[in-house]
């Protein structure tokens, strides 16, 4: 028989979803189901990535040829709104305030440890400039920033 791993996908920090398959080609003997027969497990990880559904025949009844399935985490979106601020020539820079505006932060992770800022781009020669809000590298394949 020919069984298909259907392909699943959650995205970052949501709760583990089942793993299931289904017969394509041929059929089981009398009243045997396919469950019974096979096992399904995924290779380990919770960050944004691709990993294998590994099938494995448990029964020697049968032939199983298995076309492989995909558990795919995406990264969670998180919107972030960032208000304007400005600061006079020589004076300190304005604090950046922002403030969660969708989506959800999981597995401890906080929102300042995600925004970082940066002053991007001079404007002029009185080193006029903006600010920009960037993901740090070490976040960026967790979350989807809009």
């Amino acid at each position: 028989i020919t069984v298909t791993v259907d392909n699943v996908t959650v995205a970052y920090g949501e709760d583990e979803k089942g793993l299931t398959a289904r017969i394509t080609n041929g059929s089981m003997a009398y009243e045997e189901k396919l469950e019974d027969i096979i096992s399904l497990t995924r290779e380990e990880g919770i960050t944004p990535a691709s990993y294998n559904i590994i099938a494995t025949n448990n029964c020697s009844n049968y032939k199983v040829v298995f076309n492989r399935g995909i558990y795919k985490i995406e990264p969670r979106k998180l919107y972030v709104r960032v208000y304007d601020a400005s600061s006079n020539y020589g004076d300190e820079f304005s604090e950046l305030r922002y403030a969660l505006a969708g989506g959800s932060l999981v597995n401890g992770d906080e929102l300042a440890d995600l925004v970082e800022k940066h002053i991007v781009q001079w404007v002029g020669s009185d080193k006029l400039g903006h600010w920009e809000v960037t993901c740090p590298s070490k976040c960026s394949s967790r979350w989807q920033y809009k």
